[in-house]
């Protein structure tokens, strides 16, 4: 993993094997905290790790956040201290970033490829192979509203500016869009 200053064209922060014991599998996605101070990493492995970017300092790392399954989607909210975690285990995992601890084990069925956060609520929108996207509550870890309509995995999600929409595609080959208002 590397972090580049985009002005320069240049590596300022590596992190991995021989550099910074970070993890011993390939990362699959990635997020920065809203005041970019801090990364969150999902491996192959099921692994989840926070680092300090100006530091290179890992803060935080569950080894088996999600077992050994695959990390998909690692994604922090824009408006408030949570962070979110999808795997191929079949779960959604919310996290509070004050301090950093797990919240929520959210069961969805089959593996969670892809989340978005509401741009001002709390609620996390997840994509998942089992063909459905749903939302749920942040704080409680709730499943507030299921939609279908796909006839294979979920593999992107998109949300509109206001969170009216969802916008997803699938290996259906259909994109689908549903109002979170209905």
């Amino acid at each position: 993993m590397i972090l580049w200053d985009p002005r320069k064209g240049t590596a300022e922060v590596k992190f991995g094997l021989g550099q910074n014991q970070w993890f011993e599998c390939p990362v699959n996605t990635c997020d920065l905290s809203p005041d970019s101070s801090t990364m969150a990493a999902g491996g192959e492995n099921g692994g989840v790790v926070l680092t300090n970017v100006k530091q290179t300092k890992v803060l935080y790392a569950f080894n088996d956040a999600h077992g050994d399954q695959s990390v998909e989607c690692v994604r922090f909210s824009r408006t408030h201290p949570f962070m979110a975690s999808g795997g191929l285990d079949g779960n959604l995992l919310i996290w509070d970033t004050t301090p950093f601890k797990l919240r929520h084990t959210c069961a969805h069925g089959e593996g969670v490829v892809k989340i978005q956060w509401h741009p001002s609520e709390p609620i996390v929108y997840t994509a998942s192979l089992d063909h459905t996207v749903r939302a749920w509550d942040a704080r409680t870890g709730e499943c507030t509203k299921t939609w279908t309509g796909h006839n294979d995995g979920i593999l992107c999600i998109a949300l509109s500016k206001d969170g009216r929409h969802i916008i997803t595609g699938a290996d259906d080959t259909t994109a689908r869009v549903f109002d979170t208002q209905n």
